[in-house]
């Protein structure tokens, strides 16, 4: 799939290795196995055989760890990504549990390399499988399918245009704020990592601050509000802080803030 490495210089792109065309190479291999073109010559991920998904996961994964930064515009690469943002769209739909772990974490690295260029990107059908995998009853999956909801909405750009309203649409049909509510009202610490505390309640405040029209479901949810109570004033400085910015995304006053914690004075 690759071609000659790029010559360097002034006005020129950067250098691909070899190494790099090779791992590229690879993974066009893999993704192969299963992207067709569907109607209108559509690229979708069409196959549901584990070991193809498997292998396309490990490739894009191989793949991810050799990009630099600097090649992130290239066009070789940015074909590249289209691909496996296709594969990772219908893979991420897979009933295999082994296989949406894998799928979920690739999606985590796949955004978090992409950075701000990944509105350049139809993540779409992304943003509506991890909405779906919220709720997963694996916690590495749903942590996983967490952060890569917030760096995509993060990289979102502006909040106004027609992307920012498909990506809340696909929230908002997924029930992704009611997937986050329930999973920090069901939150237990000690039994469950901190860190499910964490990336959920971070999340929630980002949808809650691009998106305000999701405060009153939010806000008026009383076990919720009461959970949240508590965890402003927990022990753990960091689980109280994180509660203090979702009250201030919920649009709740300092005043009622300090009703809540007032060890913060």
């Amino acid at each position: 799939m690759g071609g000659p490495s790029s010559k360097g210089g002034k006005g020129k792109k950067p250098e691909i290795s070899d190494h790099l065309l090779t791992v590229r190479r690879r993974l066009h291999d893999a993704l192969s196995l299963g992207i067709k073109l569907s109607d209108g010559k559509v690229k979708r991920w069409q196959s549901k055989d584990i070991d193809i998904q498997s292998h396309a996961l490990k490739m894009m994964n191989a793949f991810l760890s050799c990009i630099p930064s600097n090649m992130l515009q290239h066009p070789l690469i940015q074909d590249s990504v289209l691909d496996m943002v296709v594969a990772l769209g219908g893979i991420l739909q897979s009933e295999n549990n082994n296989i949406l772990s894998l799928a979920a974490d690739v999606s985590q690295k796949l955004v978090t390399t992409l950075g701000n260029t990944i509105h350049r990107y139809p993540v779409l059908d992304i943003t509506v499988s991890l909405s779906h995998l919220l709720s997963s009853s694996q916690l590495p999956v749903a942590i996983s399918s967490a952060i890569a909801l917030n760096h995509i909405l993060a990289n979102l750009g502006p909040t106004r245009g027609k992307v920012v309203k498909e990506v809340w649409d696909a929230l908002d049909k997924a029930d992704s704020v009611g997937s986050v509510v329930c999973a920090l009202q069901n939150y237990v610490g000690g039994t469950q990592p901190t860190e499910y505390f964490f990336v959920m309640i971070t999340l929630l405040e980002s949808i809650l601050r691009k998106w305000p029209l999701s405060r009153y479901p939010v806000w008026s949810n009383r076990e919720l509000m009461i959970n949240l109570q508590r965890k402003c004033a927990d022990s753990e400085i960091s689980i109280a802080i994180s509660a203090l910015k979702l009250c201030s995304a919920l649009g709740i006053s300092s005043m009622v803030i300090l009703l809540f914690c007032p060890f913060v004075l």
